[in-house]
């Protein structure tokens, strides 16, 4: 018999709907599971990234970019303390070093970065804390260093642990730069993953152009490095700069093309970002330039090239683009932070040698260019690549003309140098114009075909004569330097002289040659409307400025004595001149009238061309008084005015060429013994008696706005004799409520030449010359150029040539004075001379002002120096503090065409602001 046990029937149906439920729940969750999987992913792929997970990413990269600045500074004090090292290991004084670790972590970014792993990948907490701890270890050397100088165990192991620890350094930064490098790849591989497309698009291309020059300037930096070891030259990577520089140069362009169109503030830090990456494409340049013989003797200039590089990207391109990322919500764009540059350095020893020795410029056979008239107007950028060319050869005749003038003024000319017992010669920074010669021919795309390669090989001439004639220089100052003369004589100067007379003139018939090309495209396209008021405003003015041009030509076969009168009839030029100046106004119509002091108003030099030209027409009735310079000086103003013209132009015209200097041989000094006349009142004492007072003589000459001065100087042999002299100094100016200002007058290039000696030091000397000088600073303009150089034992230039908007640069320099050692104002003297060329302004204020409580005596070359440059422009005034000035110091400021000031505490200033005021 079967038993069947009988089960509720509620329990069961109990037991199965809980079952169905189950399923159900069990079946919606892997729905929901599934669902919110699609969506994740899908956001995370396709979606755009929001604003929390930005600022989640950047404080990853705001940790990354604080490690990495500290390391700056940790580098740039161990370059200091390797430099203390090996100038204490060569001193044999006692050593003494100081050393403080610069490091100073804060826990804020670390913490914050930290925090933040958790939302966007525990992976980043790793690599956070992997760049934590290869700082750390930088730090442990640094701080080691800090100790071992505060106990001086360098005094008991002669330095060696002390280069042994920046040894073990250098692997630590390398290592830190891969921990960084991880990092922010890894960063940045989030944030690509995260990106989405809905952005406006005007946004994405503001930031994927200002990546794209990020990207090409950190490939720059990165392949550059320190070398500790400056003292010797190891090489620079200066194709590598200038292809950078061109590639660059060819980005920034594309994008001017077309500028997208996007919201403020926005829109302000992508415009800044442009105007850093132009400005760092300048400094790029200026390095490139600056890599002269002087500056391949040692890896200095390699150095500071590379800290300015990452000052430039670090300090301003990486800023601005960080700042444009704060301001994009508005486009829907929220950018990635930007990474700063982990400085590396290395302790090179392999030294690379320069070649001295000068060789002749590599000639290209002429190929005439045929160019056929054109129906329509030129295009910008083809003028403006034209334009650029005259920039070139405009450059090429600048640095001809400091050159030329150093060669003379240093007796290089001369047509024998047997009365030589010394050669001096101290122009070691001259620099020619190599990155605009590569950017030049790169604007060679933008021009016709059928000229591009005879327009691109005449400019290699030129550049090929300009690299000659530096090698010739690096050869006169070795010469110098060596003392070559006391053993070989001046065979090889002579030589020299004889070959830079031939490249001079044969680069002003080249330039000639090609500026003539130049024109010849110009002038077959026609001018989009020919009653533009900046097209005919620009003819009038090329028709003067051509006529100047005859006028300037016809002096140079005066002075090289090709014709023995001066053939040039003044009355079609005078007829130009009157014609651009009466019909200035109908020319000008509609054309803005800014204002005579601002430099943007076209008006200034359309009517200072005409006033300029009435004053060189002056030059022709004195041809046989004037010296060849003095038209070079006045046609070459006028020839930038024009260009300014063009600059300031709305329409596409061309620029002029300025014009070189001679190079004439001359005649040796002839040292006559001096006639020196002055007033001797003589007391003949004998027996008693004395002649009658009566009997003395003191001849007064009368000087306008001087004051009188008599010096007294007594020599007491067997009789008495007194000389009196009288000085004239130059009156303190009257103030007027316009004192205070330079407004319309011309810009400066004012070097001021100081002496630091220790007798300086006295209130009434170097405070109260430092005082002055900063009252002038704080009424310099941008056009003005200020320079400071100073002597005691040795002369340096502390402060080159400077812009007046660098007022705050400036002031620095000049607070940071102080007196020491002695006096050579021979050295000082012929340094200023140096910077006062590589300045040089036309029509300017070009004057040295010398600063000093002391007599002294002057080489002849300096002598002649002073006078040399005086006739060409340069003038010299002396300040004297202390004791009243001697008649040698006038003989000085006679010779240098400047004043002799007696310097107290209620003039200094006053005198300090006149002589920075020339009409």
């Amino acid at each position: 018999m079967v038993i069947f046990e009988k089960k509720s029937p509620n329990l069961s149906y109990k037991i199965a709907e809980q079952m169905k439920i189950v399923q159900k729940l069990f079946a919606k969750t892997i729905s929901f599971i599934l669902f919110f999987c699609i969506f994740f992913f899908s956001l995370r792929s396709n979606a755009q990234i929001t604003r929390q997970m930005q600022k989640n990413l950047n404080n990853q990269m705001d940790f990354s970019n604080y490690a990495t600045e500290q390391i700056q500074r940790m580098v740039k004090s161990f370059y200091d303390f390797h430099t203390s090292l090996k100038s204490a290991k060569k001193s044999k004084r006692e050593i003494w070093l100081r050393y403080q670790c610069p490091y100073q972590f804060e826990a804020y970014y670390y913490e914050q970065a930290q925090s933040q792993s958790a939302n966007i990948g525990n992976q980043l907490k790793v690599q956070s804390e992997a760049l934590k701890n290869a700082l750390d270890l930088v730090d442990e050397k640094c701080k080691a260093i800090e100790i071992y100088v505060r106990l001086k165990d360098y005094e008991k192991d002669n330095l060696e642990k002390g280069f042994a620890l920046i040894n073990e350094i250098q692997p630590l930064i390398i290592n830190f730069r891969k921990a960084k490098g991880d990092y922010e790849s890894k960063i940045n591989e989030i944030y690509q993953k995260s990106k989405g497309n809905s952005a406006n698009p005007a946004y994405v291309q503001c930031e994927k152009n200002m990546h794209q020059i990020l990207e090409k300037d950190k490939k720059l930096i990165d392949i550059l490095m320190l070398n500790f070891n400056d003292e010797i030259h190891t090489g620079w990577a200066k194709d590598e700069i200038q292809q950078n520089i061109n590639e660059v140069a060819v980005f920034l362009g594309e994008i001017q093309k077309n500028i997208p169109k996007i919201d403020y503030p926005a829109s302000h830090y992508y415009t800044s970002f442009l105007d850093c990456a132009r400005d760092f494409q300048v400094h790029k340049k200026y390095t490139i330039d600056g890599y002269n013989f002087e500056a391949q003797q040692s890896d200095a200039h390699a150095n500071a090239a590379y800290w300015g590089y990452i000052n430039h990207y670090d300090g301003c391109l990486v800023p601005f683009f960080n700042q444009f990322g704060d301001f994009t919500q508005a486009g829907n764009l929220f950018p990635l932070k930007a990474g700063k540059i982990a400085p590396i350095f290395e302790l090179k020893k392999q030294r690379v040698e320069v070649d001295a020795k000068a060789k002749f410029f590599k000639d290209i056979a002429y190929q005439p260019i045929d160019v056929k008239p054109q129906n329509s107007a030129i295009s910008v950028l083809m003028n403006n690549s034209l334009n650029k060319y005259i920039e070139f050869i405009n450059e090429g005749v600048r640095v001809n003309n400091n050159l030329l003038r150093s060669l003379q003024n240093q007796n290089v000319n001369l047509t024998t140098f047997d009365y030589e017992t010394t050669f001096y010669f101290y122009y070691d920074d001259h620099q020619i114009p190599q990155s605009l010669y590569r950017e030049t021919i790169l604007e060679n795309r933008n021009l016709p075909e059928s000229v591009r390669k005879s327009i691109s090989s005449q400019t290699e001439v030129l550049f090929n004569m300009l690299k000659e004639m530096d090698e010739l220089r690096q050869e006169v100052l070795l010469f110098a330097k060596s003392n070559t003369h006391k053993t070989q004589g001046f065979k090889r100067i002579e030589e020299i002289r004889d070959r830079y007379k031939f490249l001079y003139e044969t680069f002003d018939n080249y330039k000639e040659r090609l500026f003539l090309d130049l024109k010849k495209i110009f002038d077959s396209y026609k001018f989009a409307d020919t009653q533009n008021s900046w097209v005919k405003s620009y003819l009038s003015l090329s028709e003067v400025v051509q006529g100047d041009k005859d006028l300037l030509f016809a002096a140079k076969k005066f002075h090289t004595k090709e014709s023995t009168i001066f053939a040039f009839d003044t009355e079609k030029l005078n007829v130009s001149i009157r014609n651009s100046i009466s019909n200035e106004f109908s020319n000008m119509k509609g054309i803005d009238k800014i204002g005579r002091y601002h430099g943007l108003c076209p008006y200034n030099p359309y009517e200072d061309i005409g006033t300029e030209s009435q004053q060189f027409i002056e030059y022709a009735a004195k041809v046989e008084k004037k010296k060849y310079e003095d038209f070079i000086y006045k046609y070459n103003a006028i020839v930038d005015e024009k260009n300014r013209f063009v600059g300031l132009a709305k329409v596409s015209l061309l620029k002029e060429v300025i014009q070189p200097n001679l190079f004439l041989p001359k005649e040796p000094y002839k040292r006559d013994k001096p006639t020196v006349r002055q007033t001797v009142t003589t007391d003949i004492r004998t027996n008693n008696q004395v002649n009658n007072p009566k009997d003395k003589e003191l001849v007064h000459i009368k000087k306008p706005d001087t004051v009188r001065v008599e010096v007294i100087k007594e020599v007491v042999r067997h009789d008495t004799i007194v000389i009196r002299d009288t000085i004239y100094l130059e009156k303190p100016p009257v103030i007027t409520k316009d004192f205070y200002t330079l407004e319309g007058y011309a810009p400066n290039n004012l070097i001021l030449l100081l002496d630091v000696s220790s007798s300086m030091n006295m209130p009434d000397r170097l405070p109260l010359l430092q005082e002055s000088m900063k009252k002038l600073v704080n009424l310099l303009r941008p056009e003005d150029d200020i320079s400071i150089v100073v002597y005691s034992g040795s002369a340096q230039t502390i402060l080159p040539p400077t812009s007046g908007k660098e007022k705050e640069k400036i002031i620095k320099v000049i607070d940071a004075l102080e007196p020491r050692g002695k006096t050579d104002a021979n050295a000082g003297l012929a340094l200023a001379y140096k910077v006062a060329n590589q300045k040089y302004k036309y029509a300017g204020n070009n004057k040295i002002v010398l600063a000093t409580d002391g007599e002294f005596g002057l080489r002849p070359v300096v002598l002649e120096l002073i006078g040399q440059n005086a006739s060409a422009g340069i003038s010299l005034t002396i300040f004297k503090f202390g004791e009243k000035p001697t008649p040698n110091l006038k003989q000085l400021t006679d010779r240098g065409k400047g004043n002799l000031v007696s310097i107290n505490q209620e003039n200094a200033a006053v005198f300090m602001i006149q002589e920075a005021k020339k009409k």
